[in-house]
């Protein structure tokens, strides 16, 4: 599944788009997001926080706001939020495979 755009808050993402509540806690300002399959290529548009983006051989890149990430398509990432002075803000896009 592939978040589709927006400018919402991390429990919004939760709760209406990746349909499985249960496995993306918000607790003391961080958000986790754990087996997330990356079906397509996604810009992710960090505007406030911090993230975190692990891929599943444990690779890691930890980035605060704001910055530009571009997803590569068939990958299994765990994503970590966490709000800086109370915000998280951010915004993704779908990025068609045959424009890269």
């Amino acid at each position: 599944m592939v978040l589709p755009s927006m400018n919402k808050s991390v429990e919004a993402i939760s709760n209406n788009h990746l349909q499985q509540p249960n496995k993306f806690p918000l607790i003391n300002g961080l958000a986790d997001v754990r087996d997330y399959y990356v079906a397509n290529c996604l810009l992710f548009k960090l505007n406030k926080g911090s993230l975190r983006i692990e891929n599943e051989f444990g690779e890691f890149i930890e980035q605060s706001a704001p910055c530009l990430f571009l997803l590569e398509k068939d990958q299994t990432i765990t994503l970590s939020m966490s709000e800086i002075e109370g915000h998280i803000d951010f915004s993704s896009l779908e990025v068609s495979y045959d424009l890269m």
